[in-house]
């Protein structure tokens, strides 16, 4: 397995897809002193194949590991989110729309709500397993504002 140290926030200004060779085999890790990724455009933003972990934005900022914009549409296929953390969504903080399938949220955390990911319009969820996730002010896993479709989610 590989590791890459993220020492400042990847911004995200046009449509991206991001492949890893597989979570088992490569982490982004924000060592606990920044955000992974930031999308501050309405992008289409698809990420694979990747561990996230040890991102932390500071302060009372939101979402650990992935932070996207209104409009924009994150799609994460195959990921680990481990040990983020974020005054909101330890994980991920959506203003788009999610499409999540295959994942791992695991030891994510938030002093604020809710402790894995935050998605402000439609979100589709399949096969995946949230573990261990804490929050601070309400003891919720995820948070959606929109409609949400959730299939084989433990």
């Amino acid at each position: 397995p590989q590791s890459i140290a993220v020492t400042s926030e990847l911004m995200i200004s046009e449509s991206l897809t991001i492949e890893g060779p597989g979570a088992r085999l490569l982490t982004l890790d924000g060592g606990g002193a920044t955000r992974i990724i930031s999308a501050l455009t309405t992008v289409d933003l698809e990420v694979s194949g990747l561990t996230f972990t040890g991102g932390d934005p500071g302060g009372f900022l939101r979402g650990g590991a992935i932070s996207t914009s209104s409009g924009t549409l994150l799609t994460v296929v195959d990921c680990h989110f481990v040990s983020n953390t974020a005054y909101v969504a330890g994980a991920l903080y959506v203003l788009g729309s999610l499409d999540l399938r295959g994942s791992l949220f695991e030891l994510n955390s938030s002093s604020g709500r809710p402790s894995a990911l935050l998605v402000a319009n439609d979100a589709v969820v399949v096969n995946s397993t949230f573990s261990d996730n804490t929050g601070g002010d309400w003891q919720t896993l995820f948070e959606n504002r929109a409609p949400v479709s959730l299939n084989h989610v433990t």
